[in-house]
């Protein structure tokens, strides 16, 4: 049984076109609690806004990984850092799973929403292979044994 006693049961309307006020969207309940009707909710960690643009999600996906690329860069000295090898499944438990996560889901966003992923995993590789920041991307991929399309496009299916 659902129960309305959190904060956090919200609901979301509006994914079709045109745009009508959040003010007239019918009112739920839920054992005679109203649920408030946000702009945007986030379930299971992918943030659905009233458009589905997801410019939200990705910009939650860049904080996220920028505090792990933090962690690669901290973990990368060259004193005492770890090897290469290492590194790269580094990135990608670190980094790039957290990008796979809800690609299924936020992978219908626009080309030019899903671009702002790519110089995360760039970035990530970047760091992992110790290179400069002007080597070419497709060598970083190369050597990384990555695949290119994998950055460009967020899996679409299973």
């Amino acid at each position: 049984m659902f129960k309305n006693g959190s904060p956090r049961t919200v609901s979301v309307f509006r994914f079709r076109r045109p745009p009508v006020s959040i003010s007239t969207e019918p009112a739920l309940h839920l054992d005679g609690q109203p649920i408030p009707v946000k702009g945007e909710a986030n379930y299971l960690g992918v943030v659905f806004d009233l458009k589905l643009s997801f410019n939200n999600q990705m910009q939650y996906l860049k904080k996220k990984c920028l505090k792990a690329l933090n962690l690669l860069r901290f973990m990368g000295h060259t004193d005492w850092g770890a090897n290469r090898a290492t590194f790269i499944k580094l990135y990608r438990t670190l980094v790039r799973s957290k990008l796979d996560y809800g690609s299924v889901v936020y992978g219908s966003a626009k080309k030019h929403v899903l671009r702002a992923l790519g110089p995360i995993h760039h970035q990530g590789l970047r760091i992992a292979l110790g290179a400069f920041r002007t080597s070419p991307i497709k060598s970083l991929y190369d050597e990384a044994g990555e695949s290119i399309s994998r950055a460009s496009a967020p899996k679409a299916s299973f």
